[in-house]
């Protein structure tokens, strides 16, 4: 596991392409420079935008997995299997969008697994508990 601030980012291009890159802030720096250097100053003609932006929490699940907020989770909680969204990190934690407001932290003591993300996988929410 690592503390080291990182984000991934869901990018897409003028052509259609989508994919994601995870970045470290060092990263960021980098890309956002040759962005500016070598991409036209507005948004709208600039060759890429920007689709997402999810922070690391600094915690893996049982297969070793980044977690990552808009993550999906699976874990099992009184017999039940609980399908919830990994939220946005806050100055308390980091909980799950369930019907509790599970913490991240007690959920990985659950056998926490990432299963999609928001994005790519969202017909895996509609689910919430098997």
């Amino acid at each position: 596991m690592s503390n080291e601030l990182k984000f991934r980012y869901r990018i897409k291009h003028l052509d259609g392409r989508v994919h994601t890159r995870i970045m470290s802030i060092n990263d960021i720096e980098g890309w956002l420079h040759d962005i500016i250097k070598f991409y036209p100053s507005t948004e709208d003609q600039r060759k890429i935008k920007i689709l997402s932006r999810d922070q690391f929490v600094s915690a893996c699940d049982v297969k070793g997995t980044e977690i990552y907020e808009h993550d999906i989770a699976e874990y099992k909680y009184l017999n039940k299997v609980i399908i919830a969204e990994v939220g946005e990190i806050e100055p308390l934690g980091v909980f799950l969008n369930d019907d509790r407001k599970t913490r991240l932290t007690h959920a990985l003591n659950l056998g926490l697994r990432i299963i999609g993300n928001t994005y790519d996988n969202s017909e895996l929410l509609k689910g919430g508990v098997k």
